[in-house]
């Protein structure tokens, strides 16, 4: 066999039929994907007023190579057994084999095709995505993570001591709207726990440090280990607590240290809960989550449903298999959807995390 047998009629009718099949294959996922992505954000454009201009040239223009070659070696498989196959049922395989073709010189055709597609791959790599995706940022810093920055909370994870022997863990704590998702306020005596003070969705006015809640829980523990426990409404309290301070030096300090500003030994306060079925601790997860929204899942905005699954996220569900399809059930959104706001959720953390260098 030569090194290079050069480009016969056969080898350019299959190298037709392997790049077309390709192409028509790449097409049609791509208007799939960009169908769904513009039902997923039409809301972002309407809200935000993005120009059609915009949308088609600096977003969607800009979008289409990315995916590309996002699903290139799928594709490219794809559109080789689909044309080979086919090739095979009209027999013109077997007239080429009984023409006096080898199999490696059938392969020739294959691999100046594949050829063509990993250099049109490379150029999207190097060249192409490098100068659209900086476009389509852009873009979306500017009609669809506007909203979204606005709203972004600021720290997970607080801990505070407040004085000697009270100490303080906030989670979800919000700067612009001066609202935390949950408050645990603890008081030890001789490293022993006397009483804590636990609420949900409070309300802070940084003035005053005067913190609010519609429902709080107190437990009480006396000196044989007994625990009173007791549920009571309108908190209404002065905390001497000021986190806007401690946020910022968290931040600062997370951007010159490997790890989280996290003292050793501490852990997420959380309820403690126990099982062996991980689909028992999915639904525990869900459950928890869509008790810190307090609405029922078709009553969700997008940042409620974006919040639980933020949560989902941070708690590991992700991880468990099979867990996406339970979730888009109960959330009532595709797998698409689902993926794509944890892509803007991981955008937003990194966002926050680039506020504070």
């Amino acid at each position: 066999m030569k090194i290079w047998p050069g480009i016969k009629i056969l080898d350019r009718y299959i190298i037709r039929k392997f790049i077309g099949t390709y192409l028509f294959a790449i097409a049609m996922i791509i208007v799939v994907v960009v169908l769904f992505d513009y039902v997923e954000k039409l809301d972002d454009f309407t809200e935000m007023k993005a120009p059609v201009q915009a949308i088609i040239f600096d977003y969607y223009l800009n979008f289409v190579p990315f995916f590309i070659n996002q699903f290139s070696g799928l594709f490219t498989f794809i559109a080789c057994i689909f044309f080979t196959s086919k090739m095979a049922y009209q027999t013109e395989i077997v007239a080429m084999l009984s023409g006096g073709m080898s199999f490696r010189r059938l392969m020739w055709p294959y691999f100046v095709s594949a050829l063509l597609i990993a250099s049109l791959s490379l150029t999207l790599n190097l060249w192409v995505i490098p100068v659209s995706q900086r476009a389509q940022v852009a873009f979306e810093m500017k009609y669809i993570k506007k909203r979204v920055r606005e709203h972004a909370t600021v720290n997970r994870h607080i801990y505070r001591q407040i004085e000697p022997g009270v100490f303080a863990y906030i989670r979800g704590y919000s700067a612009a709207s001066s609202q935390a998702s949950y408050l645990a306020l603890e008081h030890f005596r001789n490293n022993e726990m006397t009483a804590s003070l636990e609420a949900a969705d409070l309300k802070i006015d940084p003035a005053t440090k005067r913190w609010t809640a519609s429902r709080y829980i107190t437990r009480e523990f006396d000196s044989l280990g007994m625990e009173r426990f007791e549920q009571r409404r309108d908190l209404d309290t002065l905390i001497n607590l000021d986190v806007t301070d401690y946020i910022m030096m968290q931040h600062r300090l997370s951007g010159v240290t490997l790890f989280p500003c996290v003292r050793p030994g501490e852990q997420e306060v959380s309820r403690e809960f126990f099982t062996n079925d991980v689909n028992e601790l999915l639904d525990y997860l869900i459950k928890e989550g869509t008790e810190q929204i307090g609405k029922a899942p078709e009553e969700m905005t997008k940042e409620e449903k974006k919040q639980i699954i933020s949560y989902l996220d941070q708690k590991g569900a992700m991880l468990i298999t099979k867990s996406g399809p339970k979730i888009c059930r109960y959330l009532g959104i595709s797998k698409f959807t689902l993926y794509n706001y944890l892509d803007e959720i991981h955008s937003e953390q990194e966002q926050k995390t680039k506020q504070y260098p």
